[in-house]
């Protein structure tokens, strides 16, 4: 009776195998999933631009602290173009998948595998609005157009 038993549970889970990938990146040096380093235009400084929380659903920099110049491409640039710690928001994924071998002769396995990409379908931001006559500026209106929402794909494989 014990020997079904193992029978069974090898030929449920014998010859499978699953896998993890998971990126979760934001950080102060400027990497592809860490955020690029915003770049502004020609504007005043007022204020510090840092905000300690930058949230990709609202405001990822304090617009309050940039004035539009009004004869700005007259004027010399005064203003760094990119500030330490104010950047876009980072990059998360997490990719999984799932694959089955099936003996179907001695010298011939079928394989079945599952594979989910952006498995949570994280929203991925693209840079905020960095114009300072933008009703926008400061917030994150649009999705990366390389990153897609979550995808998913199976496969079955003949090995001989």
């Amino acid at each position: 009776m014990g020997t079904d038993i193992t029978n069974w549970a090898d030929s449920l889970i014998g010859g499978s195998g699953t896998g993890v990938t998971t990126i979760w990146e934001r950080g102060s040096v400027p990497t592809y999933s860490s955020g690029n380093r915003l770049r502004f235009g020609h504007m005043e400084v007022v204020g510090d631009p840092k905000i300690a929380n930058p949230d990709k659903w609202g405001l990822m920099f304090n617009p309050a602290a940039f004035k539009f110049i009004p004869d700005s491409p007259y004027k010399v640039r005064t203003n760094p173009k990119s500030y330490p710690g104010v950047q876009g928001p980072g990059y998360k994924s997490l990719d999984l998948n799932v694959a089955k071998f099936f003996r179907v002769t001695e010298r011939i396995q079928l394989e079945f595998k599952m594979e989910a990409y952006n498995f949570t379908s994280t929203f991925t931001g693209a840079d905020p609005n960095t114009s300072v006559t933008s009703p926008a500026f400061g917030k994150v209106t649009a999705m990366v157009a390389t990153v897609q929402g979550r995808e998913m794909q199976y496969n079955m494989r003949i090995h001989f």
